[in-house]
């Protein structure tokens, strides 16, 4: 059986959450049934300007999970990243985080085709929701 290929992008800003983020992620990405069926790539990004440069190098049409960081402490923010894996990919699961609850109400009436959008207040439990949301999605694929 042929795995199904993934990437699975964390953008974030913050090195300590991104890698607190990134250890639960793999974590549960570990386990053998996951393995078997799927090839996730884990690619983790500090700025958006890395992470603008590996989109439009990587292939179009892959399925990407995204965890994005609304604001990014530079001038493009996590909608910007948003747009533009949505021109390059098929199927897009994304997680946007903030600690600004407020940013919900500026991504909620986004409509996008193939486009799954979440929004996580970040907190100590973000991770695990993200965790829990990953599981959510590669189930549904």
């Amino acid at each position: 059986m042929k795995k199904r290929e993934i990437d699975l992008l964390i953008i974030e800003d913050n090195e300590a959450f991104s890698l607190l983020l990134e250890r639960e992620l793999a974590n549960y990405l570990n386990q053998r049934q996951i393995k078997e069926k799927f090839r996730i790539n884990m690619l983790t990004f500090l700025s958006s300007d890395e992470c603008l440069q590996a989109i439009r190098k990587s292939p179009p049409n892959k399925d990407t999970i995204s965890f994005i960081d609304f604001y990014l402490g530079e001038a493009i923010n996590g909608l910007h990243v948003l747009k533009l894996l949505h021109e390059r990919q098929k199927n897009i699961q994304v997680v946007m985080m903030s600690k600004s609850p407020h940013v919900k109400d500026k991504i909620q009436n986004l409509t996008m085709d193939n486009l799954n959008l979440h929004f996580i207040v970040k907190d100590e439990y973000t991770p695990v929701m993200c965790k829990m949301l990953l599981e959510t999605f590669l189930e549904s694929l």
